[in-house]
């Protein structure tokens, strides 16, 4: 983490946060209830958060299983050379296919997560996205079933 860009976030901030962490449709009424301060006062320190950048988006989880999508499938990605790997990143970055992206150590230089309908549509894009981008090797591994979901929570109590 960047030290600049660290901000200092009070027990009150930290329970703002787990609250939305759990569901971001949580009223500033329903905020205080829980964590017990004003209202006004949760409304003022959630617009900081945002302010700050510390509460970055609200969004919800969908299920993709549930809209068609069956294949969820992890990659691991090896640039054929060191300074392709910021080309290949920002190309699959813009692939709707993919939800997340990371730049690793270990075996691989990038890992990264899509969903696809099915086993096809996965053989497609590794065909015509992935391969094409000047890759050395990818390993593919499809999920057979979720036992926690994927939506990232920080465990605030640590803090």
């Amino acid at each position: 983490m960047n030290a600049s860009r660290h901000q200092e976030i009070d027990e009150v901030d930290r329970k703002i946060l787990e609250e939305l962490t759990k569901d971001s449709r949580k009223s500033s009424r329903e905020l205080s209830e829980l964590i017990g301060v004003s209202p006004p006062t949760i409304s003022a320190r959630v617009k900081r958060l945002v302010e700050q950048g510390t509460i970055a988006r609200y969004t919800i989880e969908v299920n993709p299983e549930n809209i068609g999508y069956e294949a969820l499938v992890e990659f691991g990605i090896n640039a054929s050379s060191h300074d392709k790997i910021e080309k290949i990143a920002e190309a699959i970055i813009e692939y709707e296919e993919i939800h997340n992206l990371y730049l690793v150590t270990g075996d691989h230089d990038l890992t990264c997560r899509g969903v696809f309908r099915n086993l096809k549509e996965l053989e497609r894009f590794m065909r015509e996205k992935i391969f094409p981008l000047g890759i050395s090797r990818s390993d593919t591994s499809i999920v057979l079933k979720r036992y926690k979901p994927s939506n990232f929570r920080y465990r605030f109590t640590l803090f």
